[in-house]
């Protein structure tokens, strides 16, 4: 069915639905809410006109709620990512001292799954939204935006939207820079790097700042030496053996989240590579398999309790806003952790 787009002059009203459905606005309502009243030939005739016009039931502009939910939503991209467990916990202890309830969805990285979590959050009315895009280019941020309710994205870049757009990031590009700079230091010249999608801010940003470090220090990373692909351990696995298994293969090893490393590890034992003996490796991201490998891995180390309070500190100022307010991105420092996942080449 094809939707009509009303995004670009209001958002869609009962009385839209009414006239596309040919019934009254009452009609609409009692449909919307299940009323024993209505005919089911009725109801599904006004489910359809209202998923073509993009119709939320709750209403939803801005302007036309009466009161606050105080609820807030939180939408992450791999619930299994410790990491997001613990900027949940961020999150959600600062709005609970503002009297806020969190409510935490998963992506699963799908921008489709994505728009639902949207669309069920405009119709329950949430105040705010603490959001990492899926996908910075696909993702329609402006489902939100449209309807006047505030967001501010974590580790996501606003590529285009319409209003003011908040966001707190990693230092991302300084932290693999760092990371880059350290492996050159030990002496290593055949360095590989496992990048994560380049449709998100920490996919691109942290392939950038490795890659920078290596070339301005005289030792580029060839293409064949970049590994790019999902966040994910099956990337980090089948990755590290195309590269181990591969006619010169690299002294040390850069990658780019916790989940691709635990991929990674699995591949280097299977190969019989030994840390750091035979490989060094860095990691972006503390985790549980960096702390207990032995050795203990050396990793890039993101304060992700900070970027969620402060997430919450700039949404609350967006919410409590009176009239417009610039948009405010803040970059939160990173640090490397060196621990005896790395060695120096004579």
């Amino acid at each position: 069915m094809t939707k009509i787009a009303l995004r670009g002059r209001r958002p869609a009203t009962i009385k839209d639905v009414a006239a596309r459905a040919g019934c009254s606005p009452a009609t609409i309502s009692r449909a919307l809410n299940n009323h024993a009243s209505v005919t089911e030939a009725t109801r599904v005739r006004v489910l359809r006109a209202a998923e073509a016009l993009g119709y939320h039931p709750d209403g939803v502009a801005k302007s036309l709620r009466g009161k606050q939910t105080f609820s807030l939503g939180l939408i992450v991209r791999d619930i299994e990512n410790p990491n997001f467990a613990m900027m949940c916990a961020a999150v959600t202890s600062e709005a609970a001292g503002h009297g806020y309830t969190v409510f935490m969805c998963s992506s699963a990285w799908n921008v489709d799954a994505e728009r639902a979590i949207f669309r069920a959050m405009i119709e329950r009315r949430f105040d705010g939204v603490v959001l990492l895009l899926a996908d910075e280019a696909e993702s329609d941020l402006r489902m939100l935006l449209d309807v006047g309710i505030p967001v501010v994205l974590v580790e996501s870049q606003a590529r285009s939207s319409r209003g003011a757009v908040d966001s707190v990031l990693s230092d991302n590009v300084g932290g693999a820079r760092e990371a880059g700079r350290y492996l050159i230091g030990l002496g290593h010249r055949r360095i590989a790097v496992l990048a994560g999608l380049q449709t998100v801010a920490p996919g691109r940003e942290r392939l950038r700042g490795f890659l920078e470090a290596c070339t301005r220090a005289g030792a580029p990373v060839p293409p064949a030496r970049i590994g790019i692909g999902p966040f994910s351990p099956e990337h980090g696995y089948h990755g590290t053996l195309a590269l181990m298994k591969g006619e010169d293969p690299p002294t040390a090893l850069f990658c780019s989240s916790n989940q691709i490393l635990h991929g990674a590890l699995a591949a280097l034992r299977e190969c019989g590579k030994r840390i750091p003996d035979d490989v060094s490796v860095v990691s972006f991201d503390e985790s549980t398999a960096a702390m207990v490998h032995d050795p203990r891995i050396t990793v890039v180390v993101r304060d992700v309790g900070a970027i969620g309070t402060q997430a919450v500190q700039l949404l609350r100022r967006r919410i409590g806003a009176r009239r417009s307010v610039a948009a405010q991105t803040i970059v939160v420092p990173t640090r490397l952790e060196i621990r005896g996942s790395c060695r120096r080449l004579a």
